[in-house]
């Protein structure tokens, strides 16, 4: 009796000739005999899989998966080294135990379907990865991100060419294959690769430069470092307030505080009248001889330190309330003065009354905004010192939450911050949609009508694989899932309040929000680009073996 091969010759012969009637004879039999045959091997692996207990089936597919990696790791090179170890044990034939292997591997890929390819790509990728970590990668030897992108796009076609001959060697002969025209095959994917990777990469590293410098957050100390430069700027300017405007600053002072039926008294802000004082002293001194005061010119930068004394040494928090009330009234009028006073009002030696001015401004806001960083780092700091020596495993995002709360309540704490930077502290507050949902998700979970809804989808699963016994297992495993879950839920919700929290300090170091975006590692890193090549040229491999 014929073969289905050699019906199926002899279909195509009889077609060649023009032999429609034989032709069609055949084409019958092959129908029958195909339909008489049963299911075909690979089907029958997987009605065979199907049929195994639910128990059995976790167990075959973790064996599959570690098959199928050391496959990809090993390029073909464990189901020899497996046929060998058998060979030797059962003193058979080395041959014999190699078909085995090899099928037992191409049975595991029938049962994994799709998910077989990256799981074999992974175990190559591996390799390729240890290899480079040995040295043994030619990625970014020979170029590197200063070299033109032409340069680049020409070395990663050579670099990758010969990595990629290399896995295709590598592949051909653990698959028992052509060695040289492996070689070869992967010479050729590599050329067309390495170039394209490094062309999409290269677009994607200016991207991520871009975006970094959008997104770039300076440092307290280098916020602190361009203070003192534009301080230094202004003090080297000469910039001098007007008499008029000294006179100016404290009438209005002197009006508010001093003079006002409710202002400060000598009994329960005596700093602060004392600072008054001080201040007419230099801004308004007295006349010789005399007990009347008239305005005289003042420098930039004295005032600017009287200022500073006015906030070290009376609104200091071990003073009493009133000391702090009232200073914080003078150092608001000393404030209005340095930033409302007419240029006309203002003379300068170097540079121009308003360029000193801007420096001025510009210094008070750099001074402003890395006073408020440090203090939000501080929040940070000790809410992860406190989350770390809990014994409850409790995270850092509810004393995150519960100090910003206290800073937008405390007119003292707050006084520095601009309204966008306290709507940004109320977001954080509030919390993201992500970060609420899954905070609502651990509260769940860790009630007991979590648990028990755990419990009750866990008995019904299991119930339905197993009968009774499944259903005792799956509510025991929903319950001990439920707490999972919280886990889980709970890092996601952890995770929404410090990258909030970052983002607040980010945005109050630039003096602007970010980007919603966040690279977590930069684009155009070397090690990437080698990854994705790497893997690239296996998957292409993967797909020429499999076609042929």
């Amino acid at each position: 009796m014929a073969t289905l091969q050699q019906l199926q010759d002899a279909l195509v012969k009889a077609n060649d000739a023009g032999d429609d009637a034989n032709a069609q004879l055949f084409a019958d039999e092959i129908k029958k005999m195909q339909a008489n045959a049963g299911p075909s091997p690979d089907q029958q692996v997987l009605d065979n899989y199907n049929k195994l207990p639910w128990y059995q089936k976790p167990l075959q597919a973790g064996d599959d998966v570690m098959r199928m990696l050391a496959d990809g790791a090993t390029f073909g090179n464990a189901d020899k080294a497996a046929a060998k170890m058998n060979s030797w044990l059962g003193g058979t034939k080395y041959d014999d135990e190699l078909v085995k292997e090899r099928q037992s591997t191409h049975d595991a890929e029938t049962r994994a379907g799709l998910a077989s390819i990256p799981a074999e790509l992974m175990g190559g990728v591996l390799t390729g990865e240890t290899a480079a970590k040995a040295g043994l990668t030619l990625g970014g030897r020979f170029y590197n991100a200063a070299t033109p992108l032409l340069g680049r796009l020409g070395m990663s076609a050579a670099t990758t060419a010969a990595e990629g001959a290399g896995y295709g060697a590598l592949s051909a002969q653990g698959h028992d294959q052509n060695v040289l025209e492996g070689a070869k095959s992967g010479a050729e994917l590599g050329a067309l690769l390495g170039p394209a990777v490094e062309g999409v990469q290269s677009g994607l590293g200016k991207f991520s430069t871009w975006l970094s410098g959008v997104n770039a957050s300076p440092s307290v100390a280098a916020l602190n470092a361009a203070k003192d430069a534009a301080y230094q700027q202004m003090e080297r300017s000469g910039a001098r307030y007007s008499p008029q405007a000294m006179q100016d600053m404290m009438t209005d002072m002197i009006g508010g505080i001093v003079r006002n039926p409710a202002g400060a008294r000598q009994a329960t802000a005596p700093k602060a009248l004392d600072k008054i004082t001080q201040i007419a002293d230099t801004a308004t001194p007295r006349l010789p001889g005399t007990r009347q005061r008239a305005g005289a010119p003042v420098s930039m930068y004295d005032l600017d330190e009287l200022r500073k004394s006015v906030v070290r040494d009376v609104m200091d928090s071990s003073n009493a309330g009133a000391e702090q009330h009232w200073g914080g009234a003078i150092r608001d009028t000393m404030d209005r003065t340095m930033a409302d006073t007419d240029p006309s009002k203002i003379t300068a030696s170097i540079g121009t009354p308003q360029e000193a001015h801007d420096a001025l401004m510009n210094a008070r806001e750099l001074n402003r905004r890395a006073g408020n960083v440090d203090d939000m780092q501080k929040i940070l700091t000790d809410a992860q010192r406190r989350a770390d020596a809990s014994s409850a495993g409790a995270g850092p995002g509810d004393r995150i939450r519960g100090r910003l709360a206290s800073v937008l309540e405390s007119d003292k704490k707050s006084r520095f911050l601009n309204d966008g930077e306290r709507s940004h502290i109320e977001d954080v507050i509030s919390g993201t949609t992500t970060g609420n949902l899954a905070r609502n998700l651990g509260a769940f979970m860790n009630s007991w009508a979590g648990r028990g809804a755990a419990s009750s989808v866990g008995a019904t699963a299991g119930g339905m694989l197993g009968g009774p016994l499944g259903a005792g297992a799956g509510a025991a495993t929903g319950f001990m899932g439920s707490q999972v879950v919280k886990k889980i839920a709970d890092a996601i919700a952890e995770k929404s309040t410090e990258g909030g929290m970052r983002d607040v300090m980010a945005s109050m170091a630039r003096g602007r929000r970010t980007i919603p975006y966040r690279a977590n590692a930069p684009l155009n890193d070397q090690q990437a680009q080698d990854m994705l090549r790497r893997l690239l040229i296996l998957q292409a491999q993967h797909q020429s073996s499999q076609s042929n």
